[in-house]
């Protein structure tokens, strides 16, 4: 059904490159907010940039997903036979749950 997607010349590579500003956004606005968490720009207030930082890593998240979901359906048995891509779906889940137990356990406490 998603087989256009490898035969295509140019639909996987798009989606690489929809995936890798997903991952630049993701992590570029996690960077910039743990910079101002560490002591630097300290004339930023670390509420509005923690706001803007988490937009942007939901919008990155986002691009990940959407296009990572896409490039997967277009060789599912390829992927799930290679240990490295189940690996680092494991660590992409772990870090899903850490993200969402942060949230719902520690967002507004004190």
């Amino acid at each position: 059904m998603f087989a256009w997607i490898v035969s295509h010349p140019l639909a996987y590579p798009a989606l690489e490159v929809f995936h890798i500003a997903g991952i630049a956004l993701l992590l570029g606005s996690l960077v910039l907010f743990e910079l101002r968490v560490w002591g630097l720009g300290p004339e930023l207030p670390v509420p509005a940039l923690a706001r803007l930082a988490l937009r942007l890593s939901l919008l990155g998240f986002a691009l990940i997903g959407a296009s990572g979901l896409l490039m997967f359906a277009g060789q599912p048995a390829e992927l799930l036979a290679n240990r490295s891509f189940v690996l680092k779906m494991g660590l992409v889940m772990l870090a899903g749950l850490n993200a969402a137990q942060t949230v719902l356990f520690y967002e507004g406490s004190p």
